[in-house]
């Protein structure tokens, strides 16, 4: 089966979000022009993504502090549907492919299951081959049931979703998915910050970000475009409503 390619898609959605909603679309484009801007100049001499930018009054051009392996992931699977040329115009002269190289040799220095679940999305959604190495990592730090962050979970269902039509994944998935909708905090239809307390303050623990909802709600979306999961769809709308209505 010839899949279209992932820019066209990508296009194909603005243009269907323009006839729906013109200032939705032209808030689209600003930010596309914004991201096409900044990224440039937040990527390291070693291919990945910086954790901030610093500016003073006495610097117009801010200083690249960190090494974000998430937000390399991230910028990944933004840049994947650029071609080669856009990709190397945003990414300091790399490709996505050459960014997902740095980004799996990188990922034994991590202990945070964010950046792997990242790796393994970004690596998956772009046909890398170091999804494998991503997965490996992935296991290493999933092992046991201890806590976890709720964004973690949700990045871990996309990345597995993403991975679901090369390799089988389907166990992971599965136990991902379970922890990520037993996350929800009574009645409210939100998602907390942690599955449990260990992590951070007990108080905090149920007190979700925005970032709690918005990631868990495309990942119960991606999950159910993936295959029909009527269950997490639901989900995932309940939530949207609610932080609609907050």
């Amino acid at each position: 089966v010839l899949r279209e390619p992932a820019l066209v898609r990508s296009a194909s959605r603005v243009d269907r979000l323009r006839q729906l909603d013109q200032a939705s679309a032209d808030l689209v484009d600003r930010l596309l022009d914004v991201a096409r801007t900044g990224l440039p100049g937040m990527q390291l001499s070693d291919g990945t993504m910086c954790f901030t930018r610093r500016f003073s009054a006495a610097r117009v051009v801010g200083e690249p502090e960190g090494c974000s392996l998430r937000y390399t992931a991230i910028a990944v699977l933004g840049a994947r549907h650029l071609d080669p040329a856009g990709q190397r115009e945003i990414l300091a002269g790399r490709t996505v492919g050459e960014v997902c190289d740095v980004l799996a040799d990188r990922l034994s220095s991590t202990n945070s299951l964010g950046d792997a679940a990242l790796a393994v999305w970004a690596t998956a959604a772009s046909g890398h081959e170091g999804l494998e190495r991503a997965l490996r990592r992935f296991d290493q730090l999933d092992s046991g049931s201890g806590p976890r962050y709720i964004v973690d979970l949700a990045w871990a269902v996309s990345g597995l979703v993403a991975a679901r039509s090369v390799v089988d994944v389907e166990p992971r998935l599965d136990r991902i998915r379970t922890r990520l909708l037993d996350s929800l905090v009574g009645t409210r239809q939100l998602f907390g910050h942690v599955t449990e307390p260990d992590l951070t303050s007990r108080y905090r623990r149920h007190v979700g970000c925005f970032g709690d909802q918005v990631y868990s709600i495309q990942a119960l979306a991606r999950l159910h475009a993936s295959a029909d999961d009527p269950v997490s769809l639901a989900t995932a709308e309940k939530c949207a409503e609610r932080l609609c209505q907050l």
